[in-house]
């Protein structure tokens, strides 16, 4: 009688997060997703299209719309990420969250904390820390203190027992090209001698490695048996135009294409055929799952929501934190997987004590 009581105790808590949660952090990532779209769609697709394929000449009208609307919508993102980012780490430090535990909340109050400064302090004072001659060493902290943070995020959910082994796994493989970049960017593993052939080959093969576990991933966290054939049958037709899109812009406007992917995602399409169908293979596989989640999120909101757009923010992420708004898409996207996750293990929890 004592488990089933404290099991009763401790389930209404979690239970009550999507409604409470919509008022508050649940609603600011539903914004931050569209601004997510807005930042890529103005920033890092029109912007580097204005002037080849769009012919918008330097100093026209319209050059200058588009570099006012790209300057606006990163503004507005950074800005907005960090707000987003700041409320969803209070909400993984509540009862039940991925930072619940004592020590999660210690660690995420630390690292978050020195993240959160150090993002705004980059944000509002860029010239003086400039002028300080800290820029390079911030940046450096604020990069490192966001892969810290996703890797506290992702080992409060690895230890918690309900979400299923498959899920753990994809929060998992969410979270590596973070670390992958971390490296191209830093060297970090580099300056070590005996390391020198590992970053070799994360320099080489760095983005595609990204691109692999970040479908992989997603495929971990979406639905593998709907229970209507119907999501899967959209979320498969919006991965397929998706690809193929992608697929006529790189194989016939090769040069436009690698501008595009890596302006819009940070990261180099490689030269190879096999490498690009391999791209395409991840781009499909994204799609398919963010669509999926979302279309069957429609009818059973709360933790297919969740998932979807957190994995719509890390792909809009290029999934790594690199520049600001990068970092906070990636850290928003991660924060709400766990809580899709997690979401989904206190509804599965009456089940299971039936």
């Amino acid at each position: 009688m004592s488990a089933e009581s404290a099991e009763a105790t401790e389930t209404p808590a979690p239970a009550t997060g999507p409604k409470t949660a919509w008022l508050g952090p649940g609603f600011l990532p539903l914004t931050l997703g569209g601004v997510a779209v807005f930042e890529f769609l103005c920033n890092r697709v029109l912007a580097p299209l204005s002037t080849a394929p769009i012919g918008a000449a330097p100093g026209s009208t319209l050059a200058i719309v588009i570099s006012a609307l790209s300057r606006y919508s990163q503004n507005l993102a950074a800005v907005l990420g960090i707000f987003v980012v700041a409320a969803l780490l209070l909400s993984a430090m509540r009862q039940g969250g991925s930072a619940g535990q004592p020590l999660g909340r210690m660690s995420i109050v630390m690292m978050g904390g020195l993240m959160v400064v150090l993002s705004t302090m980059l944000t509002l004072w860029p010239d003086f820390m400039s002028a300080a001659g800290v820029l390079k060493r911030a940046q450096w902290l604020l990069q490192l203190s966001a892969v810290c943070v996703a890797l506290l995020i992702t080992l409060g959910v690895l230890q918690r027992r309900g979400p299923p082994g498959i899920q753990k796994l994809g929060i998992v493989l969410v979270m590596l090209p973070a670390l992958f970049q971390l490296e191209i960017q830093w060297g970090v593993m580099t300056s070590s001698g005996a390391l020198q052939r590992y970053g070799l080959l994360t320099l080489l093969y760095g983005p595609l490695l990204a691109m692999a576990t970040l479908a992989m991933g997603a495929l971990c966290l979406s639905e593998w048996r709907p229970a209507r054939p119907r999501p899967a049958l959209l979320a498969l037709g919006f991965g397929l135009v998706a690809a193929a899109l992608m697929g006529v812009i790189i194989f016939l406007w090769s040069s436009t294409a690698l501008r595009l992917i890596y302006m819009a995602f940070d990261l180099r399409l490689p030269m190879r055929f096999e490498a690009q169908t391999l791209y395409l293979l991840c781009l499909t596989a994204w799609v398919y799952a963010v669509s999926g989640l979302f279309f069957t999120g429609g009818t059973r909101p709360g933790s297919e929501r969740q998932r979807g757009l957190g994995l719509l923010l890390l792909g809009l992420a290029g999934c790594q934190a690199r520049t600001l708004p990068q970092m906070m898409f990636f850290l928003a996207g991660l924060l709400c997987t766990a809580e899709g996750v997690l979401l989904q293990t206190v509804r599965l929890l009456p089940r299971r004590s039936e």
